[in-house]
């Protein structure tokens, strides 16, 4: 389970100036996280929710690979997407 710290750094991540800041953003979708993963591109964490488990990453990328419920999800997420997704 993610900290109330942990969701808010992640969160903040919605807004430009934070993301150059930290020189980190969030890519939401499985098509897009799994092109990062192809990528080479360093990639931190990956959060998930149990309906949408990213099947066979854990065995092939060294990434840590996190469950949270949705409405945790949501809390992290631009507004208005799917929470049953994968996020880096």
């Amino acid at each position: 389970m993610l900290s109330k710290n942990a969701i808010k750094r992640i969160a903040a991540l919605r807004t430009k100036k934070h993301r150059k800041e930290t020189n980190q953003f969030i890519a939401e979708g499985q098509k897009l996280v799994e092109d990062l993963l192809l990528s080479g591109i360093n990639i931190k964490n990956i959060y998930h929710t149990a309906a949408l488990a990213p099947l066979g990453l854990s065995k092939s990328v060294d990434v840590e690979i996190i469950t949270e419920q949705a409405a945790t999800i949501g809390k992290l997420c631009f507004p208005r997407t799917d929470f049953e997704q994968l996020l880096v």
